[in-house]
């Protein structure tokens, strides 16, 4: 006694229903072969595809993918530090490289200049041009506006000498105690005034 081969979508009566008799099935031939069409099946069988396709459209939240989640999570704030320093320090290095670049420019031209002044051609030079030295025997002549035309020059005026206020002072002292010749002559401005002193 052979069994029947179940199908993943088929279900096996059980009880009564599972000894009744069947209603007899159509056949129908595809391509020269002979398959059974029973409607009983056909239906269980399409509701079971249907209900294959339901999940598989959906996604399935099983526990394993949630600890796979639960791990990237936890990688991605274990990393999320480490990949911020590493960014700060990375930014950081440009920056100093970048000041290198600068102060070894400034470096070199440091240098060169020091190498200029060590050639006796341009110290003489700058010393001709600042502070306007000549070699014995030559005659320097300096150009006061060079840019304006020829100025007539003049001295400048000198404003009257102003006294200050303890020569004014000392002076007025040194008047009074000698009598003017005028005041002397007159007598009788002497003898009032001698008079009217306590």
């Amino acid at each position: 006694m052979t069994r029947p081969r179940r199908t993943p979508g088929s279900r096996t009566p059980s009880g009564r229903a599972a000894t009744a008799p069947r209603a007899p099935s159509r056949t129908r031939t595809t391509a020269g072969s002979a398959v059974a069409a029973d409607p009983v099946l056909d239906l269980t069988d399409d509701a079971a595809r249907q209900a294959e396709r339901a999940s598989a459209g959906k996604s399935r939240f099983t526990p394993r993918a949630a600890v796979l989640v639960m791990v990237m999570v936890m990688l991605s704030v274990a990393y999320a530090w480490p990949l911020r320093e590493y960014v700060r320090q990375r930014t950081e290095l440009n920056d100093l490289r970048e000041a290198t670049r600068t102060s070894q420019a400034k470096v070199d031209a440091l240098q060169a200049e020091k190498d200029r002044w060590a050639d006796p051609a341009y110290v003489e030079a700058q010393a001709r041009a600042r502070l306007h030295y000549v070699m014995p025997g030559e005659v320097a002549f300096v150009v006061l506006h060079p840019n304006q035309p020829n100025l007539v020059q003049t001295l400048p005026k000198t404003p009257p000498a102003v006294r200050a206020w303890y020569d004014a002072l000392w002076s007025s002292l040194h008047g009074a105690d000698q009598p003017s010749t005028s005041s002397g002559t007159s007598g009788s401005t002497g003898s009032s005034t001698s008079g009217s002193t306590p």
